[in-house]
């Protein structure tokens, strides 16, 4: 037996000088000390904070495995196993038998061999180890004491004061244990003993003396495996910088000045600002760190507020907020601290940055001192999905935000979590919620997936809120405008942000159907799903969804054809191809329990029906068209064609004949086909007295009770993407026909260009005021296949009928979410009520205060005389933005650069089309005279 243990003694010798352990470090597995017996026999169901903490850093560490298991027991040969995988000793090969039971094809036994070589286990006194019993606990902190160096030999026993070191040892490897001295190991608890040692200083033997040593810094950690810990705040990661230096590179932060890269995993950027506890290698020839773990610090504090908590009495010294229920608070902040605004570095110098529309605020007190020493300003986008191609890692939003790309593959550094960890982009489904957070110049940082939805009864609905069982749910801003889609007493379910509001729905019908709009309909593509389609569907919640068909669809009540045949997603869509060229039309459709179209029924045609009304079938019961002045008024009754009654009806928007010819002739695209749906409501949407030229009503009861009105789009031509046409002059010159007519010169994309205007269409004839233009005005024109102007909107003008200033923001007439009257639009602070103001494109006058290399400070006026000013917002100028300069004095319209901005100028002004806080467009003012006042009038919701 001794002659085996030397030879393995040789084979490691290389090994084990690196740990500097000298000659008589040994333990042994029998039982040591007695504890009280208790809760041996209970059983663990979960995990104590202080075991999920243990395993989760040594998972980060790379001890555990991730699908580690903390509820079983651990054997003996097992539990050394671990051990010795924090000296990279489990896999020292065995040629020796060591103990009689262990031989070398045993799969613990390299490091049972290596354990015993370090003298950190004897085994029983029979010569075996038994490596498949059961560990006890009070073995497992035997062990572990001698691995760290307090053996268990004579030379402990006997000298009272290493004895007592080693007792207080297993006393310290025992802390946050549940487990009595007889008990089987569990995982959980072998995780708190390895947690407990890994910053215990290992206890050493001088060389050649007789004396014993321990230094704090020379731990189980660095001793062994070579890891280092620090501690302090993340100063940089690859975007933003908080202290004096710049950003790091990427996959890198910085802590004291120093730089530690990580695996990108690991998500470690995501920490800028916290106090924090990491665990790294030094790098040979590098001044950078190799992070391994990372952990925020247990001593700071963090205080989140959402946006609509913010009080307007907030300072740059004090944050005041509520808890929606009209108890106030505060949070005092340290004079000049760090401030990060969509994860960009910004100076707090000024309360209005603390008070954002939507999004949240992070607070972090370092110290723990009750005062806050760095904010995070967060105004995040929430994503309703609706489809994601996981191909492209590529996210379609329900309510008109643009696609979402989420592959970094434009050097983002994207992470996506779900419970505040970082998993796959796969793992996004339909219906999640994303709350997806950008840097400073638009790229996205962060995505965090939300899966929290509830299904009810509807049993009240108000401005803002849903009530669903009797229980009341906040609605998210962009969710408000649909929730006159929904009615009480039906059944839906609603998806929840990650505070508990809603951020989109969906709607289930009393018969298991719902109403659509089949826009495009396809085969599936693909081996095994050659059979099936794909089925593009406006919902009646405003969504665009892309459904696939189940492996049998019911179509008409049906699941086969006359012969018995099994209706698939290609036969039903040959169905569909064959009852006319273009399938799109309005449909009721039902989904199964996976999200595939399970049933799909068109509507049968009873406008010639004498009674006006269906019975049990899903029916077109009147369908009106106009051409001429032969209006139908749409009265305060609420009526349609003197006999329908709509109030209560789900009103759906459509595109018109004409877009629907564009588009199969490819002129008009799939998503500016898009923009002609939308869902109203005829009770709050539609004025008293509107001309309606186009409408179809579907499902009337007996009583002439309308289920659903159609509107094809009103709109004669599509708008062109909201570039401005920022007009030159106006000027009479003949065509290629040498016929005279009226040309509009003018600044669009960058460019000086020049259309004619098609003044006979009908838009100008009902509206020739359109064509009084002005140099200096702002206006967006839809353009036919002969770049002729056939529709123009006036956004920006000097036309009197909106003159309080001489330049007036003119866009809240194309504002869908404008009441008519403007007084229950806009709160005492003339803000518009539920405006999100970095979301889509906004139109914006106002002034440049402040200009940097890369960002603009915009102050904003108010919307009257009367009324006070908005906040000032932080924007930054993309990097393609187009400029514009008007000179009043010299009457020119030219191009212009940023260098034309000037702030120190008290007679210009600016007005910018902006999203997500880049602005895209800028036309700068240059006035004859200062005018202090800048009234702002509306804003234009694309």
């Amino acid at each position: 037996m001794r002659k085996g243990k030397n030879n393995m003694k040789r084979k490691i010798a290389g090994i084990l000088m690196i740990f500097i352990l000298c000659f008589t470090i040994s333990a042994y597995a029998a039982v040591e000390f007695e504890t009280e017996d208790t809760n041996t026999d209970i059983q663990q169901i979960s995990a104590t904070p202080a075991q999920l903490a243990a395993l989760d850093l040594l998972k980060k560490l790379g001890v555990f495995a991730d699908d580690f298991d903390g509820t079983a027991q651990v054997t003996r040969g097992e539990y050394i196993n671990y051990v010795m995988t924090l000296a990279s000793l489990s896999d020292v090969p065995a040629d020796d038998c060591i103990f009689s039971d262990v031989t070398s094809s045993h799969q613990y036994a390299g490091a049972i061999s290596a354990a015993y070589s370090l003298n950190v286990i004897s085994g029983y006194g029979d010569e075996t180890f038994c490596p498949d019993d059961v560990m006890l606990f009070s073995h497992a902190l035997s062990v572990m004491a001698g691995f760290i160096g307090y053996r268990s030999n004579e030379l402990f026993l006997q000298n009272q004061t290493l004895s007592a070191k080693r007792i207080k040892v297993i006393g310290e490897l025992s802390q946050n244990c549940t487990l009595s001295a007889q008990a089987p190991l569990t995982g959980y608890e072998m995780a708190v003993i390895i947690y407990n040692a890994l910053e215990m200083p290992v206890f050493q033997k001088a060389v050649n003396e007789e004396k014993y040593f321990t230094d704090e810094e020379d731990t189980v950690l660095s001793h062994y495996m070579g890891i280092k810990i620090a501690e302090g705040i993340v100063s940089a990661n690859e975007v933003t910088s908080i202290d004096s230096g710049s950003e790091t590179k990427k996959y890198a932060i910085r802590i004291d000045g120093f730089s530690y890269s990580f695996n990108p995993d690991l998500q470690a950027h995501i920490y800028l600002g916290n106090a924090v506890k990491v665990y790294y290698k030094d790098i040979d020839n590098s001044s950078f760190r190799s992070l391994i773990a990372i952990l925020e610090s247990d001593s700071q504090n963090k205080l989140r507020i959402n946006a609509e908590n913010i009080l307007d009495k907030t300072t740059v010294e004090c944050v005041y907020y509520d808890n929606s229920y009209g108890k106030e608070y505060r949070a005092c902040l340290k004079k000049g601290i760090p401030a990060v605004l969509n994860h960009g570095f910004v100076v707090l110098d000024t309360s209005d940055i603390l008070k954002i529309s939507d999004g949240y605020i992070e607070l972090i007190d370092h110290d723990g001192d009750s005062k806050f020493d760095i904010v995070f300003i967060y105004e995040t986008q929430t994503y309703f999905v609706s489809y994601i191609n996981k191909a492209m890692c590529l996210v379609k939003d329900a309510y008109g935000y643009d696609d979402l790309d989420l592959s970094g593959s434009n050097g983002e550094t994207v992470s996506v979590t779900k419970d505040g960890q970082a998993v796959d982009v796969k793992r996004i489904k339909r219906n999640h919620v994303l709350e997806v957070s950008r840097s400073n110049d638009g790229t996205i940082v962060n995505a965090a997936i939300s899966d929290n939805k509830v299904k009810g009864k509807i049993s009240g609905i108000g401005n803002d809120y849903i009530v669903i069982d009797d229980v009341k749910y906040e609605v998210l801003n962009r969710v408000i405008p649909v929730l006159g889609t929904l009615k009480p007493g039906k059944t839906t379910t609603v998806y929840l942000s990650s505070d508990g509001r809603v951020a989109g729905f969906s709607e289930s019908r009393s018969d298991g159907m719902t109403y659509g709009y089949l826009i495009t309909a396809a085969e599936s593509k693909g081996t095994f799903e050659s059979d099936e389609a794909d089925f593009l569907i406006f919902t009646s919640t405003g969504v665009f969804q892309n459904i696939r068909s189940s492996r049998k669809l019911v179509i008409y009540g049906t699941q086969s054809t006359y012969d018995g045949t099994s209706l698939s997603g290609k036969k039903v869509l040959e169905i569909l191809k064959s009852r006319s060229q273009h399938i799109n039309s309005v449909v009721k459709y039902s989904l199964n329990e996976d999200g595939e179209l399970s049933e799909l029924t068109l509507p049968e045609n009873r406008t010639a029906d004498s009674t006006g009304y269906n019975e049990d079938a899903f029916s077109l019961d009147y369908s009106f068209r106009t051409s001429g002045s032969n209006f139908l008024y749409y009265g305060s009754v609420g009526i349609l064609g003197n006999r329908y009654f709509v109030n209560d009806a789900l009103g759906m928007s459509v595109p018109s004949e004409q877009e629907w010819e564009q588009y199969y002739a490819g002129t008009l695209s799939l998503s500016e086909l898009e923009k002609s749906f939308r869902i109203f409501s005829a009770s709050t949407s539609w004025k008293n007295d509107e001309t309606v030229y186009n409408v179809d009503i579907y499902d009337a009861d007996k009583n002439l009770k309308a289920d659903l009105i159609v509107t094809p789009n009103r709109s004669s031509a599509l708008m062109t993407q909201p570039e401005y046409f920022a007009v030159d002059y106006v000027s009479k010159n003949l065509d290629a026909d040498g016929e005279p007519r009226v040309a509009v010169s003018g600044l669009f994309k960058g460019q000086q260009v020049k259309y004619f205007i098609k003044e006979d269409e009908e838009v100008f004839v009902n509206s020739p005021e359109l064509l009084k233009l002005e140099q200096g005005d702002v206006i967006r024109i839809a353009l036919n296949a002969g770049n002729e102007i056939v529709n123009i909107l006036k956004i920006f003008t000097s036309h009197p009928r909106t003159a309080q200033g001489k330049y007036v923001l003119n866009a809240e007439a194309f504002d869908d979410f404008n009441s008519g009257d403007g007084a229950s639009s806009y709160d005492n602070f003339g803000r518009v009520v539920g405006w999100n103001w970095n979301v889509q494109y906004r139109l914006v006058h106002g002034k440049c205060t402040a200009i940097s290399a890369t960002s603009m400070k915009i102050h904003l006026g108010a919307r009257n005389e009367n009324a006070k000013p908005l906040a000032p917002r932080i924007v930054v100028p993309a990097e393609k933005c187009n400029y514009y300069v008007y000179n009043e004095e010299s009457e020119s319209m030219t191009l212009g650069k940023r260098s034309d901005i000037n702030p120190d100028n008290p007679n210009q002004t600016v007005f910018i089309r902006i999203k997500y806080f880049v602005v895209l467009d800028v036309v700068i003012i240059n006035r004859e005279n200062q005018n202090n006042e800048i009234y702002w009038n509306g804003y234009y919701n694309e």
